[in-house]
């Protein structure tokens, strides 16, 4: 993968919740998707993409501030503009780096919602990759699953009944 050497320094920089969370992400992402890649017929090649693109799908964090970053409580609606412009620093940095762009449209596409609520662009189902929406779900579980600055894990019955309510 070209870039990746510089990619491994770029996540070096990252705090280590964000570290951890995103490699607990791309464990997640790499057991479920060899679980459904016959029933979305995946090639190998893309199951590597969704792979690489779960590793480093929170990579434009570095440029959020860690006051917003770790901050204990709510976000205002302003941190949290901040907050989900990491998905396009995260796109900037990937192609800054050569990343291939059927990666950069799995991370571009990760906090799509099926009913176009989401951000960066509001895309609907049917335009979003399919290894994007593996990987929302695995984003969200971990999020959910794990202890962190503004919120305690929660349980495995509150976990399933957030993500079958999430669209």
């Amino acid at each position: 993968l070209m870039g990746e050497e510089q990619l491994k320094e770029d996540f070096d920089k990252l705090d280590k919740i964000t570290k951890d969370h995103s490699e607990r992400v791309a464990k997640l992402l790499k057991d479920l998707i060899e679980k459904v890649k016959d029933k979305f017929n995946f090639s190998t090649k893309q199951v590597e993409n969704a792979v690489i693109a779960a590793k480093y799908h929170d990579l434009g964090k570095v440029e959020v501030p860690p006051k917003i970053l770790n901050k204990n409580g709510s976000l205002t609606d302003e941190e949290r503009k901040i907050m989900n412009s990491h998905v396009v620093y995260t796109e900037d940095i990937l192609r800054e780096r050569g990343i291939d762009n059927a990666i950069i449209e799995i991370v571009a596409q990760h906090h799509e919602k099926l009913n176009g609520k989401g951000y960066p662009r509001g895309l609907k189902e049917e335009n979003i990759k399919n290894e994007a929406k593996i990987l929302a779900v695995c984003d969200k579980y971990d999020a959910l699953a794990s202890d962190r600055p503004n919120t305690l894990a929660k349980s495995k019955e509150e976990l399933m009944e957030i993500l079958e309510s999430d669209e």
